[in-house]
């Protein structure tokens, strides 16, 4: 089995690669299973031979001991520090992610946007579910370490509120839907927050916080929703 490596890679034997520290050699002739590559000057085994032996005793190792591989990875994702990086690196990651494709991200929003919202109302209540719990130390966590960041933006969202209120809004009515979504988070277990149906901040325009401009919905829907307007 011929490789370009034997084009490219300069002939040396394991002493030489030994005297220069190289971690590899090359000597053009095939190993007992024809690949003409690279050796590791350790312990002289050709380098593809060594990826197929890892890649299959991986596959292996983890038929046979998924629990064990499982249980182990979840212990190390367990601590503050490991939870805190992920974190860190997901947020990174996504914002990364969503910068270099901010576009078709756009596009597939609005040709999808029906499918994304039923995905998203069956997903979010399948995946709160499964983390409740760390759903909840997250949020503390967040909370617990930006006291100022949470006490400013719950003291801007309910100035806002007032501000968008009416003097002739039906306060009992909107106090009805918000114990409604109260119920709808014991009774099915999934987070639910109350929507502005024409957001209060749109880009195009403002809607007020009355009874009737106040929809229900899951905590998911509502964060793909955000700040949009159907008609926008």
């Amino acid at each position: 089995m011929m490789t370009s490596n034997e084009k490219t890679l300069d002939i040396r034997s394991r002493q030489q690669a030994q005297q220069t520290g190289s971690v590899t050699y090359f000597t053009g002739r095939p190993c007992k299973r024809e690949h003409v590559c690279e050796r590791y000057t350790k312990n002289q085994n050709c380098t593809e031979c060594s990826k197929k032996y890892s890649k299959d005793y991986f596959q292996t190792y983890y038929k046979t001991n998924r629990e064990i591989y499982l249980e182990r990875s979840k212990q190390r994702s367990q601590t503050k520090e490991q939870k805190a990086r992920c974190r860190d690196y997901a947020r990174k990651f996504g914002k990364i992610r969503y910068e270099t494709n901010r576009e078709w991200f756009k596009d597939y929003r609005r040709k999808n946007k029906e499918k994304q919202q039923a995905y998203m109302e069956v997903y979010s209540k399948e995946y709160y579910e499964r983390n409740k719990d760390s759903i909840k130390e997250a949020s503390r966590y967040w909370r617990q370490n930006n006291p100022d960041k949470a006490a400013s933006y719950r003291e801007i969202r309910n100035q806002y509120l007032k501000e968008r209120t009416p003097r002739w809004a039906n306060l009992d009515k909107i106090k009805e839907i918000y114990l409604e979504r109260d119920r709808l988070i014991v009774e099915t277990g999934v987070q639910h927050h109350v929507d502005h149906v024409i957001p209060l901040n749109g880009k195009c325009i403002s809607g007020l916080h009355i009874h009737t401009n106040l929809q229900i919905l899951t905590a998911a829907a509502n964060l793909n929703k955000s700040n949009k307007w159907e008609t926008e």
